[in-house]
């Protein structure tokens, strides 16, 4: 019985290291272990023919980063600056929307804050007279001016023209 060894030793660019060893236990005949060193030397052929393989694609694949890396980061940053500028003009649209209904809800609540106090009083007196009347001839109408007051903190009077003789007050 012999013992048959092989071993090997590979580093790629100064990154990977990657040892083999591998021990076999031989036995038997000359023609046993010549066909057993065949088969030993195609399985090991393999196994080195494996690693080199990958670790050329290893090397590959990092060169492959290190060239295209800063593209591609370039490119995944514009991609995000065009969907943070998209944002931006969504967002200011929405902005310009919510300041116009803000004036618009400010309006109404200037209405409704002015309508507050009139809705709070219980009653409202007025005065209303006739002050004048002209035109009763064929030709023409009948006008009368009229003069309303009503009693509240300002008492002013209003004056008014109206057609006819007859006065609607609700």
């Amino acid at each position: 019985m012999k013992r048959l060894e092989l071993s090997g030793h590979w580093k790629a660019a100064g990154k990977a290291t990657l040892s083999l060893r591998l021990s076999f236990f031989v036995t038997g005949d000359h023609r046993e272990h010549s066909r057993n060193h065949k088969t030993l030397n195609s399985t090991a052929l393999t196994c080195v023919t494996a690693v080199v393989v990958g670790a050329l694609g290893l090397v590959g694949h990092q060169r492959y980063e290190f060239y295209k890396g800063p593209q591609l980061a370039l490119e995944k940053t514009q991609t995000a600056l065009k969907q943070a500028r998209h944002d931006l003009e969504q967002s200011q649209q929405k902005v310009g929307d919510l300041k116009i209904d803000n004036t618009s809800k400010a309006e109404r609540i200037d209405r409704l804050e002015t309508s507050i106090p009139l809705l709070q009083v219980n009653h409202r007196l007025a005065e209303l007279q006739v002050v004048e009347q002209r035109g009763r001839d064929e030709d023409s109408n009948l006008v009368s001016r009229i003069s309303f007051v009503e009693t509240n903190e300002q008492g002013h009077p209003s004056v008014f023209d109206i057609d006819g003789d007859m006065v609607y007050v609700d």
